[in-house]
């Protein structure tokens, strides 16, 4: 809960402002309504290594060579950060699980959020945008929460982990993926939505013993 409750506080900071400008200067979307985002974690450390999950450009319009502006900026840092805790939470997963189920879930998340993670450190190197080589320091609180946990304890806390985050995602990325003013930061948000949809479903499918 401490988790959840620290992402989603961090969510808000980032949705208002963004949400003011779908209103005022944004087109919407492919995907319908915008939902309200939700972002992991604030923005870590900065680095260059692949990010693994999540920009927008500020200046009212699409700038793909460019700097991205503030929200995408700040949606890549964010997302970067999370994927990169998504792939380290699906190895300790991978290595600590009995259940077969949990460990085919993890390492899919590990393989998933690598590539995202590439794809979204090449729009971030052709933009000038440093992304973080670490998870946030709330992840990385969550991370070693669960590395105590053994057998069971262990696979519910990571999979209730999971779907809170996957819902997070989800909202972050949708936001991003109907109202970012970035159009490579947009296409990436929109080309990801599916694979974080799976990932969900995963996650509810093996909190019921069903993956």
């Amino acid at each position: 809960m401490k988790h959840f409750a620290s992402q989603a506080a961090l969510l808000a900071a980032l949705v208002l402002p963004t949400a003011a400008l779908a209103q005022t200067a944004v087109p919407g979307g492919a995907a319908g309504p915008a939902t309200p985002p939700a972002v992991p974690g604030p923005a870590p450390t900065a680095g260059t290594a692949p990010a693994e999950i999540m920009p927008r450009s500020a200046k009212g319009g699409a700038d793909t060579a460019g700097v991205a502006a503030a929200p995408d900026s700040a949606f890549a840092r964010t997302a970067a950060a999370a994927g990169l805790a998504e792939a380290r939470m699906g190895r300790l997963a991978a290595e600590n699980t009995q259940s077969a189920q949990v460990r085919t879930f993890a390492q899919r998340m590990v393989t998933d959020h690598m590539q995202l993670g590439h794809r979204l450190t090449a729009i971030a190197e052709r933009k000038g945008l440093t992304l973080p080589t670490e998870p946030n320091a709330r992840d990385v609180s969550t991370l070693t929460d669960l590395a105590r946990q053994k057998g069971a304890d262990f696979d519910n806390a990571y999979l209730r982990t999971q779907d809170i985050d996957h819902e997070i995602a989800m909202s972050a990325f949708q936001q991003e993926a109907e109202h970012g003013t970035d159009t490579d930061l947009k296409a990436f948000a929109q080309a990801a939505l599916p694979t974080l949809r799976q990932h969900l479903l995963m996650a509810k499918d093996a909190e019921k013993g069903s993956l």
